[in-house]
């Protein structure tokens, strides 16, 4: 759904939907940069109420837009999935046929391009998982749950097969990204000067420069100016350079200086 006018159209249905007959109503999965656009509007909207995002997973990044009826709140939602939840969202492993022939390095652009082959709508599948390099999760709407499982049968070169999990799996409860926890001293919040300070290899000018190109992005929305101010859990992907969450000044230095806590992507 890339033009936001027709995204919040659907959305204002969806929620005149559940007012109107008290159902739980929900979107496909939306974009980091979706979500990002649609929170504020959501947020000052006296019409638009009780609902909530969530992609199968705390640490998800796409997720669906729920709108709860009056029976349900969003602890129901997340903390009883076969009441709602594994109606509406699934879980396939993705794992080697045979381990001997398996190629260790396969990335979630590998794995999200077998899916997408299969001729399916991006905005069914969620966040993709690769644990120990060797079994991939893809959270997807139930809807085509089948369709992966039958079909899936290669990613890249190496054989595969699927399996469906459900949502109270307790490898799904495990699964999550690996951080590296960084303390950063960094001269000012500046977004420029943060991303130097994250990435030692890159310059304040190097950081202005991917900026000035439009390499930068914070929750989906690419960043034009070097003086943008991040905000406490912002997610900073950078082309070709890696990812992080902000996750604020921890305290000042006696140089005026800052200390700010960065939870980097391995």
């Amino acid at each position: 759904m890339e033009d936001i006018s027709l995204l919040l159209g659907h959305i204002k249905d969806l929620s005149l939907r559940r007012n109107y007959k008290d159902i739980l109503t929900f979107t496909s999965f939306l974009t980091l940069s979706e979500i990002s656009e649609i929170t504020p509007i959501l947020e000052s909207s006296k019409d638009i109420n009780n609902y909530y995002f969530y992609g199968g997973n705390m640490f998800s990044e796409r997720k669906i837009l729920f709108f709860l009826p009056t029976y349900i709140d969003k602890n129901d939602l997340i903390n009883n999935p076969n009441t709602f939840l594994n109606e509406i969202i699934s879980v396939i492993k993705i794992y080697p046929k045979n381990i001997k022939y398996f190629e260790n390095n396969l990335s979630h652009r590998d794995y999200l391009g077998a899916l997408m082959n299969l001729g399916l709508k991006r905005e069914f599948f969620g966040d993709i998982y690769i644990k120990d390099k060797v079994n991939a999760y893809v959270f997807v709407k139930k809807e085509i749950e089948n369709e992966v499982i039958n079909n899936i049968s290669k990613i890249r070169h190496s054989d595969v097969k699927a399996q469906l999990l459900d949502l109270n799996n307790e490898e799904i409860k495990n699964i999550k990204p690996t951080f590296k926890e960084l303390e950063v001293n960094a001269s000012s919040l500046r977004l420029d000067n943060v991303i130097s300070s994250v990435f030692s290899k890159l310059s304040r000018e190097d950081s202005k420069s991917l900026i000035n190109n439009e390499f930068v992005f914070v929750n989906g929305i690419a960043i034009k100016s070097p003086s943008f101010l991040l905000k406490d859990e912002d997610r900073v992907s950078i082309k070709s350079k890696g990812k992080f969450i902000y996750n604020g000044v921890i305290k000042t230095t006696r140089k005026d200086r800052y200390l700010i806590s960065i939870s980097l992507y391995k």
